[in-house]
């Protein structure tokens, strides 16, 4: 990180975070055609503060000093992709108390872009594919988590609420809905994975909701909704 420029990982991830759909057409972020000293490509970003806000979340959580929370965080995607999903929301419901500011919660993209940041890291380490926004079904989850290999994914769609309980059910249940709805499973159903684990997820100040509803090709989706029938 020099001069206010972030340079790309070569992971997947990181090309996903910077390169994106949502966030190369936010004008807080400049894609730049400089692709620097060792050959890769950059974001710009303008403003420092932005800059130091964009980095201090993920780097409160994966860093030495801090390794029961890293460790904790990193068993997120597999929880999520064997399907506990009790302790995934646990887990889930547990990070925006600790590290998300009050201050910085007004928004969606905020929450979205934090949980991209803590999913990201962990994801390549459990060799797991994490896209943001890839079309699917009738439209774009927010993001998708998939191993091929074990066929199972993830599809995860955000709403914002305010932190109140009746509000943040109400609204993880809208975006569970959304995501039946636009048939964002069909994607992975395509691909040969038996289970999708849905998950529409609320954020209200520092408190989350979260719904599940985890399909099964053939038994819960018909198979008027599948891709293959």
């Amino acid at each position: 990180m020099q001069s206010g420029a972030l340079y790309v990982d070569k992971t997947p991830y990181l090309k996903d975070l910077f390169l994106g759909h949502s966030i190369a057409k936010s004008p807080l972020f400049l894609l730049t055609d400089d692709p620097g000293h060792d050959g890769q490509p950059r974001v710009r970003i303008p403003s420092q503060e932005i800059l130091a806000r964009f980095a201090q979340k993920p780097g409160q959580i994966y860093n030495k000093d801090n390794p029961a929370w890293f460790a904790r965080t990193c068993r997120l995607p597999e929880l999520l992709l064997k399907g506990r999903v009790q302790e995934a929301k646990a887990l889930i419901d547990a990070l925006p108390k600790q590290f998300i500011s009050i201050r910085n919660s007004g928004s969606e993209l905020y929450y979205h872009g934090f949980m991209l940041g803590l999913l990201g890291p962990a994801a390549v380490r459990r060799q797991a594919e994490l896209t943001e926004e890839s079309e699917a079904g009738d439209g774009f989850p927010d993001l998708t988590l998939g191993d091929l290999d074990t066929g199972t994914a993830v599809t995860i769609e955000f709403k914002k609420a305010a932190p109140d309980n009746l509000s943040l059910e109400h609204c993880s249940k809208a975006a569970l809905q959304r995501i039946e709805s636009r048939q964002y499973a069909n994607a992975f159903i395509a691909l040969g994975c038996r289970r999708i684990l849905c998950l529409g997820i609320a954020f209200g100040g520092k408190s989350c909701g979260t719904e599940a509803k985890t399909i099964t090709p053939g038994r819960n989706w018909p198979a008027s909704h599948s891709p293959i029938s």
